[in-house]
């Protein structure tokens, strides 16, 4: 964000800054309190950059995208147990995982012109964990 303020504004169109966090930063994840954490602070931090832009009036507009369950390497560890695993995407509410290529759609429309007047706000990217769970398969 430091570097990218710092030529981003003077540009005479809108800009944008898209910070990935994650919904462990929303909700604590057991035995990863410094993932969680720092998550957590991406999340805020966001927000202040957002803040900070708007007040000295630069074109910039700064948000947040928190994914959770999207089908990556990160997930691959689970995927060993299929019974884990399987019982794992049944707990999810669409019954799947995310795709990268769902996250990267709102990382474009927060980048776009789309969402000129959205700042210091999060797009929540997780099939509705958040509404149902916080936690992690074991």
């Amino acid at each position: 964000c430091k570097f990218g303020i710092s030529i981003m504004k003077n540009n005479q169109q809108q800009s944008s800054i898209v910070n990935i966090a994650s919904r462990s930063g929303v909700i604590a994840t057991p035995n990863l309190a410094a993932y969680s954490s720092t998550k957590a602070a991406i999340r805020n931090y966001s927000k202040a950059v957002a803040i900070y832009c708007a007040q000295k009036g630069y074109p910039i507009r700064c948000n947040t995208v928190s994914p959770a369950a999207i089908d990556t390497d990160m997930w691959n560890h689970y995927k060993e147990d299929s019974n884990i695993f399987n019982a794992f995407l049944t707990s999810l509410p669409l019954k799947r995982m995310g795709t990268a290529q769902e996250v990267a759609n709102a990382v474009l429309y927060l980048a776009s012109d789309e969402s000129l007047y959205t700042t210091g706000s999060e797009i929540i990217v997780d099939g509705g964990v958040l509404s149902v769970c916080g936690n992690s398969p074991k």
